[in-house]
């Protein structure tokens, strides 16, 4: 299907920037050159150019025209939990479904007051080769909706939080980091202390922003990669 003019308009000059002919800081022909050009309305003109500037690729300076965006590089990284425990995981050990009283970091981290009981849950994934990551996570206690160790056994963190709120009102947060294996994590995973780990701690949120779940997963270094996408705009 033929493009109308000012999807031409849009294209011809996302084109030349994508190509290089149009650097970033070079002005772009005037509103009145460009309706010239392509025999068609200023009004048509500037819709197109409106759309270029959504983009990313133009902004606009009054009193002096339109200039190309310098690219600004975004990295887009995907994280699934099921993913990269599927991709490894031979067989799961529970080790521990509980109710207790919270630790300040705990209660930091769910808002939990020092009367509020918390659910932890301990598990450690393996593999073929044996354990590649140990899992903690803390969930705020509600009487009215039990945890069951039969739903928890292979289920990933956004299942379990499911089992307490509809993920379509839930808010994840991820924050990346790696440490050095303590004595805890040499006994559950086998390795020697000062062994390097990836730590990928998830905070779930609901509507209203108030935190509904927060876990720490520790992976083997050799078991995670991360991947992400660059987008230039």
């Amino acid at each position: 299907m033929a493009l109308t003019i000012y999807e031409q308009v849009v294209e011809d000059i996302q084109q030349k920037i994508n190509k290089g002919i149009l650097k970033p800081g070079d002005m772009i022909p005037s509103e009145n050159e460009l309706s010239k050009k392509y025999n068609t309305s200023r009004m048509t003109i500037h819709k197109g150019l409106t759309q270029l500037a959504g983009k990313g690729y133009i902004y606009s300076v009054q009193g002096k025209g339109n200039f190309v965006c310098a690219p600004d590089s975004k990295y887009f990284l995907h994280f699934s939990e099921k993913e990269l425990i599927d991709e490894y995981l031979d067989r799961m050990k529970l080790l521990e479904v509980n109710i207790i009283k919270p630790a300040d970091e705990i209660r930091k981290h769910l808002k939990a007051s020092k009367n509020d009981k918390v659910i932890i849950i301990r598990r450690i994934f393996s593999s073929e080769k044996g354990p590649f990551a140990y899992d903690t996570k803390y969930l705020p206690y509600k009487k009215a909706k039990p945890i069951v160790e039969q739903i928890i056994d292979y289920a990933t963190f956004p299942e379990i939080v499911a089992n307490m709120e509809t993920l379509f009102s839930v808010k994840n947060e991820i924050i990346l980091s790696t440490k050095a294996a303590d004595m805890e994590e040499v006994e559950h995973l086998k390795v020697k202390k000062g062994y390097p780990l990836m730590v990928i701690e998830q905070k779930y949120l609901n509507y209203k922003d108030e935190p509904i779940g927060w876990g720490l997963l520790l992976i083997k270094n050799e078991f995670c990669k991360l991947h992400a996408v660059s987008s230039f705009k």
